[in-house]
């Protein structure tokens, strides 16, 4: 399982805040092939890099 609240969201480099991030159907877990939507009050980036809180990465390049 991994918490969303302690993921770290990366755009081009640059970790974004936490207060510029909000989750929608949030669950204080994920459990595998669970879904959720987060989003983002940041510029809009080349490169994402989603990071959680036992080191699973996820990448997304434009």
């Amino acid at each position: 399982m991994v918490e969303p609240q302690k993921f770290t969201i990366i755009f081009d480099g640059l970790v974004v805040p936490k207060i510029n991030i909000s989750y929608l159907n949030s669950k204080k877990y994920l459990e595998p092939l669970d879904n959720i939507t987060i989003i983002v009050n940041w510029y809009s980036p080349k490169r994402i890099c989603i990071v959680s809180d036992n080191g699973k990465k996820y990448f997304y390049l434009q």
